[in-house]
């Protein structure tokens, strides 16, 4: 083993080793296997006459298959990156000005869908005030009656989530292309309440006191930072 590191060509399959490392980075992949190549054919020579394991070829052959792993690792490791591009969107065609246009009338369409959620709203709670407070016979009676309230309100709910999400399909990839011009990260904090909006875009969650108005607010704050 001492005559294998002593000997001059193992200095040389290092340098060979340190330089494809070197190359991996500044130049290419190719040259560096060159390289790694290179230092595999000049070290397997290197064992083979060292005497490394005297006339048994056993530890030679070993260590040539070792010192093969080895380098094929190395040249894995050195594999760059893979960078997977996104593909182009639609939306990446428009032009900052069109892309104002379609942000703002989607923020009128958002507002005036919160206008006919509150309209409905006012409704059942009117029709609600309306019947009184709820009363019974019987206990099962009340609670009945309690339930079908309760539904109606599930009921309505579930509707205006469902108009919403339609309208979600378009705000999802305005909102994506604003934040790539602006050379912003999904989720950036761009107001106090930044997760509360990221909730209502991403997930559909209509939480809060006016939440789409909320949703349009926040479009036409990220429309007023594009550039002309």
């Amino acid at each position: 083993m001492l005559a294998l590191l002593e000997n001059p060509l193992t200095g040389i399959v290092i340098a060979l080793v340190l330089g494809a490392t070197a190359v991996s980075g500044k130049l290419s992949q190719r040259a560096a296997n060159i390289l790694l190549l290179s230092a595999w054919a000049l070290g397997s020579v290197t064992v083979w006459r060292s005497g490394f394991g005297g006339d048994d070829y056993r530890p030679k052959s070993a260590g040539v298959l070792i010192l093969g792993a080895l380098l094929l690792l190395l040249s894995y490791w050195f594999r760059p990156a893979v960078v997977v591009k996104p593909n182009p969107t639609k939306e990446d065609a428009w032009s900052n000005e069109e892309l104002k246009t379609r942000t703002r009338s989607l923020s009128n369409r958002i507002r005036e869908l919160q206008v006919k959620f509150n309209h409905e709203q006012h409704e059942l709670t009117a029709k609600h005030f309306s019947e009184g407070p709820v009363t019974g016979q019987t206990e099962a009676e009340r609670t009945a009656a309690f339930g079908r309230r309760a539904d109606e309100m599930l009921d309505l709910s579930a509707k205006q989530r469902g108009e919403f999400v339609v309208l979600r399909m378009q705000v999802i990839p305005v909102r994506d292309q604003l934040l790539k011009r602006l050379n912003m990260e999904k989720g950036y904090k761009l107001v106090r309440d930044q997760q509360l909006i990221d909730a209502l875009i991403d997930n559909g969650v209509l939480a809060g006191p006016y939440p789409l108005d909320r949703i349009a607010d926040y479009l036409d704050l990220l429309v007023g930072r594009l550039p002309e």
